[in-house]
């Protein structure tokens, strides 16, 4: 009978740090959506737009676009509510990512994303602004975060199912 290691679970199958790994697979996932988040907030305060001498980051785009009466009611205000939740969805992702919430977690910074990615277009897209490193910034965190997901997914796929291919 093969040893477990506190779960139950015979010590190849257990959640514990494979032999000579400095860090346990579990961490990995729990601290991707927590990294994804602090950059991808990191990103929203950088420089996106220059108009004159005054450089705006994506909150204070936002809040001067809708002071200025330049968000039709519709999918621009609503992007800019999305915006203004951010912060808050970030820190339950995180959250939910540290107490074991994998799904929860995955859901929260894909709606994250999802916002980065459309703001990052929007800004890209209208003409008349000046942007900045900003929005590339967002597209270029949004990818990463694609990548860090798809590669945590196809490892706990493997680990789950089977390596076939």
């Amino acid at each position: 009978m093969a040893a477990t290691v506190g779960t139950g679970r015979p010590a190849s199958r257990s959640r514990a740090a494979a032999p000579g790994a400095l860090v346990p697979r579990w961490t990995v996932g729990r601290a991707v959506p927590g990294a994804f988040g602090i950059a991808a907030l990191a990103t929203l305060l950088a420089p996106w737009s220059v108009l004159g001498t005054t450089s705006r980051s994506a909150f204070a785009l936002g809040a001067a676009a809708a002071a200025a009466g330049l968000l039709p009611a519709g999918a621009a205000r609503l992007l800019l509510v999305a915006l203004d939740a951010l912060p808050a969805a970030v820190a339950c992702s995180s959250a939910a990512a540290v107490l074991g919430h994998a799904r929860i977690a995955a859901g929260l910074a894909g709606a994250v994303a999802a916002v980065v990615l459309a703001a990052s277009v929007v800004v890209l897209v209208v003409p008349g602004v000046g942007v900045q490193a900003g929005p590339w910034l967002g597209i270029g965190v949004v990818a990463a975060g694609a990548a860090g997901a798809s590669a945590i997914g196809r490892r706990s796929s493997k680990r789950r199912f089977g390596n076939h291919g």
